[in-house]
């Protein structure tokens, strides 16, 4: 399993997220645009600057928020739809063939995303820490940015209404 850690900014114009691995190290970076129609957030390797993925949230007039992860030459990659209004309960679609879903907590702080039951991935939150931190412990056999890319995009589509 590999274990990452995303620390989101706190006191920042516009969503921002730092991403560690366990020794600490930063491995990506996302950053959220401030003035824009829903949600957009960009996913950044550290190392290259290079755009990995763009996670954007559909404006649509339903009580289920629905977003879209890209890639860095904008191929549409998933659609993440929300199920259910309180905990995280959504499915990531890939394909007409492919998804994966999550399930979360009453509170949302814990999640799995699992394939055809099988998991890829666990998120749980760190209460007591400033700011929103999440540890990830992701199958090794899956992308890590791709994961990281889905949970910033569960937590965007779970606790947006709580950041204001």
């Amino acid at each position: 399993m590999t274990k990452l850690y995303i620390k989101q900014k706190v006191f920042s114009i516009g969503e921002k997220y730092n991403i560690y691995d366990e020794f600490k190290n930063k491995r990506f970076y996302c950053e959220g645009s401030v003035f824009s129609w829903g949600s957009k957030l960009k996913l950044y390797n550290k190392d290259t600057n290079e755009l990995m993925f763009v996670i954007r949230q559909k404006v649509r007039f339903s009580l289920y928020k629905r977003y879209e992860i890209y890639d860095g030459q904008q191929n549409l990659l998933a659609t993440v739809q929300q199920k259910a209004l309180f905990r995280p309960n959504l499915e990531i679609v890939l394909n007409e063939s492919e998804q994966y879903t999550c399930k979360g907590d009453l509170f949302s702080y814990n999640f799995q995303i699992l394939d055809n039951g099988i998991l890829i991935g666990s998120v749980s939150k760190r209460i007591l820490a400033w700011g929103d931190t999440y540890e990830l412990s992701i199958s090794d056999n899956f992308e890590p940015s791709f994961f990281v890319a889905i949970v910033i995009t569960i937590d965007d589509c779970v606790h947006r209404e709580n950041k204001g």
